[in-house]
């Protein structure tokens, strides 16, 4: 997934809280949804496993919050096959990280400065097929997912119980939260 940070700072960062108005944090949770949803469009049936390149940072605190995200899906069928936990290795160690990487680096670099003398690369990997779903986090489908969660229709507030019941569980807090979370830049402007 690859978002421009500067329209994630503006949409997300400006309307999400916490770790949501992260750049990190949100599309790692999508990648792991979107994963899960492709699997079981093609047949999955039972738990997959998702390795993430190793972040020592954000990578624990985005994490923290899966069991909050599980919370957030109402679809048996999709829940029973969602990883147990995300899991982090090195992708000197791990070569499907390492091929993830390198295709990511392509899509940057081809969309910011040009490939140059690496231009013959995509030809080279014409055979890859790419999911629909890995795709661009555009500000239009930012957007769409704020004014998705600020209408949530009336048939939600169960699921919204169950989310909180889940930070209360995960967090070991009160909802609402009684450890705040610093505020973003942002945020302290609107001040």
């Amino acid at each position: 997934m690859v978002t421009k940070l500067s329209e994630f700072s503006e949409v997300m960062g400006e309307h999400a809280a916490g770790p949501m108005a992260h750049p990190y944090f949100f599309p790692f949770h999508m990648v792991i949804l979107a994963l899960a949803w492709e699997l079981g469009g093609a047949g999955l049936e039972e738990k997959f496993e998702i390795f993430f390149d190793e972040h020592v940072i954000f990578g624990p605190r985005a994490k923290a919050w899966y069991p909050v995200i599980l919370a957030t899906i109402d679809d048996p069928e999709m829940l029973a096959i969602m990883p147990t936990e995300p899991l982090f290795r090195s992708d000197l160690e791990v070569l499907p990280l390492q091929a993830s990487d390198l295709t990511a680096w392509l899509h940057r670099r081809e969309s910011n400065e040009g490939l140059g003398e690496f231009s013959w690369m995509p030809k080279a990997l014409e055979g890859l097929i790419h999911s629909q779903l890995s795709d661009r986090l555009t500000r239009l489908t930012m957007e769409h997912i704020v004014g998705w969660s600020r209408n949530l229709p009336q048939e939600r507030k169960a699921l919204t119980a169950k989310v909180i019941e889940a930070y209360k569980e995960t967090f070991n807090d009160t909802w609402p939260p009684s450890k705040r979370i610093k505020p973003s830049r942002r945020q302290k402007k609107r001040k």
